[in-house]
């Protein structure tokens, strides 16, 4: 993992968070981004996007699980993070299958 992440804010989380699960189809569309842009901002998103290109997605899945429970603990913060996650694979009106399995394999690691 980037040493750079110990640093990271909740926003900072949350965007990587939705980054890497806007890319779960490996594809992140215009409206999934402008999305995310207007969830936590275009300032965490440029901060974590160096990260999540420089990592594997192991790695990136890795800083999911570590940084989870500083910013979003225990069922609360999970359930929190389900909300985001059906909000984000439903802003490009096209909450695709391989985006199902996401949810559903993500929400069983949380």
């Amino acid at each position: 993992m980037d040493p750079s992440i110990e640093s990271w804010s909740k926003q900072d989380f949350l965007a990587f968070f939705l980054v890497c699960a806007a890319n779960a189809d490996a594809e992140i569309t215009e409206d999934e981004l402008e999305w995310i842009w207007h969830t936590i901002g275009r300032d965490s998103y440029g901060k974590v996007m160096k990260v999540f290109t420089m990592q594997s997605d192991y790695a990136n899945l890795q800083t999911i699980l570590h940084l989870k429970g500083r910013f979003f603990p225990g069922a609360d913060g999970t359930d929190e993070l389900d909300s985001y996650l059906t909000e984000l694979f439903q802003a490009d009106g096209n909450y695709s299958q391989i985006e199902h399995i996401f949810k559903s394999a993500l929400d069983r690691l949380l």
